[in-house]
């Protein structure tokens, strides 16, 4: 296929075919057609224009997005999702769920990638225990993607909830300190409190907390893990 001008300077493609017509083994004529493809280069065009725009704004957009289709293979990753796996989006596409997400998290997103193939959007939460930068928590949403009929696949978003319900857990802890001050609980109770709101806060924490006597020779109370 070549780029090709009429005589009356109209651009065109064509797909050109030939053949050639030997005598004595000399080449003595050339049989040929010339088909016009103009049309097809400018839809492969303008469809290539539609996915870099696509890829722009996935790119840019505050979400993980990716498409699966119905043998869970990625085939189309933005590059927040592909970062967030310390990944490329070329390196993500064509692998399978199963393979990026680990064998734990598959097995808990499983059933909802099934909802979503049998046609019904879904929204859950995700904990990805085997994350490379440490446990996360997901927020994730999966809308079905069909062709006529078919449910051919599913979009998902992701979210990334881990500081969120960190935030949650400590107001809830810090609320359970102040509630066990207010009626007077015993010293034992509220230190364990105490400790696990630490521990909530960095989950790469071990506290202890230790109440010696004035001359630090006597332990009164302890709270540990």
């Amino acid at each position: 296929e070549l780029p090709f001008v009429t005589a009356r300077g109209r651009p065109l493609w064509v797909r050109a075919v030939g053949r050639a017509g030997r005598r004595d083994g000399r080449v003595v004529r050339l049989f040929g057609s010339f088909q016009d493809v103009t049309a097809r280069h400018a839809a492969e065009a303008a469809r290539a224009a539609s996915q870099q725009r696509l890829r722009f704004v996935t790119d840019h957009a505050p979400v993980m997005i990716t498409w699966v289709d119905r043998t869970y293979r990625y085939r189309f990753v933005n590059r927040h999702y592909a970062d967030f796996f310390a990944a490329t989006p070329d390196a993500l596409v064509g692998r399978r769920v199963r393979e990026v997400l680990g064998e734990t998290a598959f097995a808990k997103a499983q059933p909802y990638m099934n909802e979503v193939l049998a046609g019904t959007p879904v929204e859950y939460e995700l904990e990805l225990a085997d994350h490379p930068g440490g446990s996360r928590r997901m927020l994730v949403s999966y809308a079905p993607e069909r062709e006529g009929d078919q449910v051919i696949g599913f979009v998902s978003a992701l979210t990334d909830i881990t500081e969120r319900k960190r935030d949650e857990q400590l107001e809830v802890s810090r609320a359970q300190i102040l509630e066990l001050i207010a009626k007077g609980a015993p010293l034992n109770p509220i230190l364990d409190a105490i400790v696990h709101r630490v521990e909530t806060a960095d989950p790469a924490v071990s506290c202890s907390l230790l109440l010696l006597d004035a001359e630090s020779r006597r332990l009164h109370t302890a709270a540990a893990p």
